[in-house]
C-alpha cells in the first residue's frame, strides 16, 4: 500500500492493477461511495508545462480505480480513502 505523493499523476499512471493507495482528500473531493468505480479528477496546472492538479475523485463506470474504503470523523472535513487499480489502461 503506497501513501499519497507530491505527484499524484505519476503515483496513479505507475500503480499497478491490484496495488492500493491510501491518501487523505477533503470530503468535498470526493464524489463516489465505498465499492463505487471511480477515476481521478487531475486538471491542467496554471502554469505551462506544470504538472496537473489532483481534484478528487468522482464516480466513473469506465474509470480504472476501485474506492475500497472511506474513514474520518463525520465533523471532519477530511477522509482517508484507499483505492484499488482496477484495470489497466494498456
Amino acid at each position: 500500500m503506497t501513501e499519497s505523493a507530491h505527484d499524484p499523476e505519476g503515483l496513479f499512471r505507475t500503480t499497478g492493477v491490484g496495488d492500493t493507495i491510501r491518501m487523505r482528500i477533503l470530503k468535498d473531493q470526493l464524489e463516489a461511495e465505498v465499492r463505487d468505480r471511480v477515476s481521478p479528477i487531475l486538471e491542467p496546472n496554471a502554469e505551462t508545462g506544470g504538472p496537473p492538479t489532483f481534484r478528487g475523485f468522482k464516480k466513473d463506470p469506465a474509470g480504472m480505480w476501485d474506492l475500497e474504503s472511506v474513514t474520518g470523523a463525520r465533523v471532519s472535513s477530511v477522509v482517508e480513502i484507499i483505492v484499488r487499480r482496477a484495470a489497466s489502461d494498456l
